[in-house]
């Protein structure tokens, strides 16, 4: 109720956690294609786990890569 009437000072987050708006909180976006939503729950039931653990698996691998190729070119 305080972010629809003081949008200006409140924000809510997508999980409708009300915040200050400051302009340093970022609204996290929570849509996914219905393609995408299926895509990853075949990668999921292929790998033998959640949807969950698979994001957070090709997150450290991202991560991994990024600091990989990044200590490249310092060499």
């Amino acid at each position: 109720m305080a972010a629809s009437e003081y949008p200006e000072r409140f924000i809510l987050d997508g999980r409708k956690v009300l915040h200050w708006n400051d302009g340093s909180v970022k609204v996290l976006d929570k849509t996914i294609s219905a393609a995408n939503y299926k895509t990853l729950n075949e990668m999921a039931d292929r790998e033998g786990c959640s949807v969950n653990e698979l994001i957070s698996r090709l997150i450290r691998y991202y991560k991994f890569a990024n600091s990989f190729i990044y200590n490249l070119s310092l060499s």
